[in-house]
């Protein structure tokens, strides 16, 4: 997985948990 400090955008980590709840 990508490391947090690399991708400091908000809307990533937000994308983020979408990618996971469709996952889920």
């Amino acid at each position: 997985m990508v490391e947090e400090g690399l991708v400091p955008s908000p809307g990533w980590e937000m994308r983020r948990k979408l990618v996971i709840q469709k996952l889920n």
